[in-house]
């Protein structure tokens, strides 16, 4: 003989005991309390969680919008003290990064290469990945100011390579062949100015073919 079915056709092996589904609550009723305290505490903790890093991304706004006021109305000694504060506080932040960035600028501009790179390196694993290649060119554009072509063109190419955006990953490359170029470093030039040549939808095509050709002149002159 088949199973025996309800009238609406299920299997009653399928159906819940109510008077079973009662007992089983009672009995396990301490487990299901915490089960559900856990669930609890881990949503609060995730929610807290998200509420302190957007009150940190808030204040660190706040804080890097005050420096920037300082260091355009000309107080430089206030802004890089406003700034340094900024950096050490909120260094995983967007506005923690920015003031990094600007930092290492005023840095620059006293001369202080080293130690500008040194603050832009020092945030690259914290920094939101926005900033990625921004951070890249900042570091590059110290080394090329401070006459280091090989550690400049490596940062620009870096800088390529953290862009999502192909027209600027191909301006970051023809920063590094000029920079090469520039420094008596004809042959690395001329190995990036070709691959961009080759590229005739890159908007550094054209003048990467004139570098080319500028190359070729100067290898025919006697």
């Amino acid at each position: 003989m088949g199973t025996s079915a309800s009238p609406s056709g299920k299997n009653n092996d399928l159906a819940i005991d109510p008077t079973a589904f009662v007992e089983w609550t009672k009995a396990n009723s301490r487990s299901l309390l915490i089960a559900g305290a856990i669930v609890v505490v881990g949503g609060a903790s995730v929610l807290f969680a998200r509420q302190s890093a957007a009150l940190r991304n808030e204040r660190a706004e706040v804080a890097y919008g005050t420096a920037q006021g300082a260091f355009y109305s000309g107080n430089l000694t206030q802004a890089k003290t406003d700034l340094e504060a900024l950096v050490g506080r909120y260094p995983s932040t967007s506005g923690g990064t920015q003031g990094a960035m600007l930092l290492a600028q005023i840095l620059y501009n006293d001369g202080k290469h080293d130690e500008g790179i040194k603050r832009l390196t020092a945030i690259q694993g914290s920094a939101p990945r926005q900033f990625a290649s921004a951070l890249e060119e900042l570091i590059a554009a110290g080394y090329a100011d401070s006459n280091r072509p090989d550690q400049a063109a490596d940062h620009y190419l870096k800088a390529a390579d953290a862009s999502p955006f192909p027209a600027e990953q191909d301006g970051f490359r023809a920063d590094a062949a000029r920079i090469l170029e520039a420094a008596g470093k004809a042959d690395q030039a001329k190995a990036i100015w070709t691959k961009l040549a080759a590229a005739p939808g890159s908007p550094s095509s054209v003048e990467a073919s004139l570098r080319l050709g500028e190359l070729a002149a100067k290898v025919a002159t006697p």
